[in-house]
């Protein structure tokens, strides 16, 4: 990790430049939520930098998705989904408020979920803060 700030603090010295991509998830299986990620994320919003998250072409691990080849019909928008739900429950954007996440797709189908998150919030505190 400690290689990965110092090349993030020497691009970041270069003009222009404000914030990186990463993808849905690290390695093919890590999630943008990983404890581990917590100095990337700190440093980040020191920076006040962007966050543009991409998905992987993974097709989120599913046989239902990868099986049939729809790793980027609808397997790139779930991928999405699930990395910004991710942060949503480890509450990464409330406690690195200067970030500023950008989320591939349109976020995927949370914008047709924006109800049912924020019921979840609010009957049941399936997330910290509200997704909202």
């Amino acid at each position: 990790m400690k290689e990965s700030l110092t090349i993030l603090d020497e691009y970041f010295e270069q003009d222009g430049f404000v914030g990186v991509t990463v993808p849905t998830f690290i390695n093919g299986s890590m999630s943008l939520a990983d404890e581990s990620l917590e100095p990337l994320y700190a440093r980040l919003n020191e920076l006040s930098a962007r966050v543009y998250v991409h998905p992987t072409g993974g097709g989120a691990q599913s046989p239902a998705i990868n099986d049939f080849w729809l790793q980027w019909v609808n397997g790139a928008p779930i991928e999405d989904a699930i990395a910004t739900l991710h942060l949503l429950k480890a509450d990464i954007p409330h406690k690195y408020p200067n970030i500023r996440f950008h989320i591939a797709h349109l976020g995927g189908d949370l914008a047709f979920l924006t109800q049912r998150l924020e019921d979840n919030y609010e009957d049941w505190g399936s997330f910290e803060h509200s997704p909202m």
